[in-house]
């Protein structure tokens, strides 16, 4: 697809989109909805890769996995996952051992 493509499939000026990718114009929001629909791609990706957003969960797989599993269960279940992930953060950072330890203590 060439810019005169993705112009005309937007309804832009190619001078437009010839500018942003040049350098010579800085995008906005308009621009990037018109490139994520004339390529087909989610706007969100090209705000990735242009460094507008940062990186979201889809780049570790791991994260999107359990982001998957999380859309199909109950609000409670959901709660459930995030007080365990909470758990397994601090026992990673050494707080909850400290706890545990005074809790085995008493």
């Amino acid at each position: 697809m060439t810019v005169r493509d993705v112009a005309r499939a937007g309804g832009v000026a190619h001078a437009t989109i010839a500018g942003v990718l040049a350098g010579d114009a800085k995008p906005g929001l308009r621009f990037y909805v018109v490139v994520s629909k004339a390529l087909g791609v989610p706007i969100e990706q090209l705000l990735e890769l242009a460094g507008e957003i940062p990186p979201g969960p889809r780049e570790d797989a791991t994260l999107a996995e359990i982001m998957e599993i999380a859309r199909h269960l109950t609000a409670d279940q959901v709660r459930a996952l995030r007080d365990y992930a909470r758990f397994q953060s601090e026992q990673g950072r050494g707080r909850g051992s400290r706890r545990a330890a005074s809790r085995a203590s008493t």
